[in-house]
C-alpha cells in the first residue's frame, strides 16, 4: 500500500489522504458485486419486494469457478446492474436495504476507517461524492458515525471541488452551458441514477432546457434550490429521453435529492469541510498522500 510517510511510521497520522481509487464506476463495481453476490447467496430473493428483479449477470471466463476467484464485472454489467437497483430507490427502501445486507456498509466502512488510519483528514473529491453510491446513499451523518467523529469543530471529511462552495460545485458538474447561455444536463453516465444522458437524449429536451436556464439563474440569484433542480433535470430526462430504457419511479429522484441536501446541509453545519481546489490550502510535499492501495 502507498502513501504512507515517515511521520507513520512514528505513530503520527499524516495530514491528509486521498483514496484514490474510489471514483464512481469503482463505487457501482462494488456495490453492483455485492448486490449480485447477495441476489445468489439468498437463492435469486434478493428482497423483491424492495427491488426489481435483478439481471443474471455471467461471466466471460471460466475462472468464475474457482472458489475464492473474483471475477471483475463488465462496464455494461454494472450499469445493467445499477439500473436494476437504483430505478425504484427511494429513502426507505434504501434503509431497509442497507439494515438487512450490511455488507454495503461494511466494505465501505473497511476502506474509510483503513484511509483514516494514515491521515487525519479524508479529502474526497467532488466527483466521487456527487455521483458516488457510497457516499450518496450512506451520507455524511453514517460515515462520520463509521469514523467514530462526532464533533463537528473537527471535521474529518474534506470535499475537494471546483467552485466556491458545494452548491456550485454541484452545478458545475452535473449542468453545463451550451450554445447562446442555455444550460442542459452534462452528457455522461451517471452512476447513482442509472442514467445515461447523451447528447442527442439532451436535444430531445427541447424548450425544458431553457426552464433549466431560467431554474439556474434563480438558484445564482439564491432564490432556487440547486437540489431539486438537479433532480427535476433528471427526472425530465427519464421520463421524456430514457423511458424505453427502464422504468424509473419519481422516488429515486426525490432521494437523490435528498441525499445530495444532506452534504450541503452536512458542510453548512462544520460535520463535513469544503475547500475550492483554485484555493487550497496551504500544505507540504509530506502532507497530503494519495492512497492508492487495493481498498476496494
Amino acid at each position: 500500500m502507498r502513501g504512507k510517510s515517515e511521520k507513520t511510521q512514528a505513530n503520527q497520522k499524516i495530514n491528509r489522504v486521498v483514496i484514490a481509487n474510489l471514483d464512481s464506476l469503482e463505487q457501482s463495481r462494488t456495490w453492483a458485486d455485492i448486490t449480485q453476490h447477495e441476489w445468489h447467496r439468498n437463492n435469486f430473493a434478493f428482497e423483491s419486494t424492495l427491488t426489481q428483479t435483478l439481471p443474471e449477470i455471467t461471466c466471460a471466463n471460466d475462472d468464475e469457478q474457482v472458489p475464492g476467484k473474483q471475477t471483475r464485472l463488465s462496464n455494461n454489467e454494472v450499469q445493467s446492474c445499477m439500473r436494476a437497483y437504483c430505478r425504484d430507490l427511494d429513502a426507505e427502501k434504501n434503509e431497509r436495504l442497507l439494515s438487512l445486507y450490511p455488507e454495503y456498509a461494511n466494505r465501505f466502512a473497511g476502506i474509510m476507517r483503513s484511509a483514516y488510519l494514515y491521515a487525519e483528514n479524508i479529502v474526497i473529491p467532488y466527483n466521487q461524492l456527487l455521483d458516488g453510491i457510497f457516499f450518496l446513499s450512506l451520507g455524511p451523518q453514517r460515515i462520520n458515525d463509521m469514523l467514530g467523529n462526532f464533533s463537528k469543530d473537527n471535521a474529518v471529511l474534506v470535499i475537494s471541488g471546483r467552485a466556491a462552495d458545494l452548491e456550485h460545485c454541484m452545478k458545475s458538474f452535473f449542468f453545463t452551458q451550451q450554445e447562446y447561455g442555455v444550460y442542459t444536463l452534462n452528457p455522461m453516465y451517471y452512476s447513482m441514477s442509472g442514467l445515461h444522458v447523451t447528447r442527442s437524449g439532451i436535444e430531445k429536451m427541447g424548450q425544458y432546457n431553457l426552464y433549466l436556464t431560467r431554474r439556474l439563474e434563480h438558484f445564482d440569484q439564491g432564490t432556487d434550490d440547486i437540489c431539486s433542480i438537479i433532480a427535476d433535470a433528471f427526472a425530465h430526462y427519464a421520463a421524456t429521453v430514457a423511458a424505453d430504457e427502464t422504468e424509473w419511479s419519481v422516488q429515486l429522484f426525490t432521494f437523490l435529492t435528498d441525499q445530495l441536501r444532506s452534504w450541503v446541509q452536512a458542510v453548512n453545519s462544520g460535520l463535513v469541510a469544503y475547500e475550492d481546489q483554485e484555493h487550497p490550502h496551504d500544505k507540504t510535499s509530506n502532507d497530503e498522500k494519495d492512497l492508492l492501495g487495493d481498498l476496494l
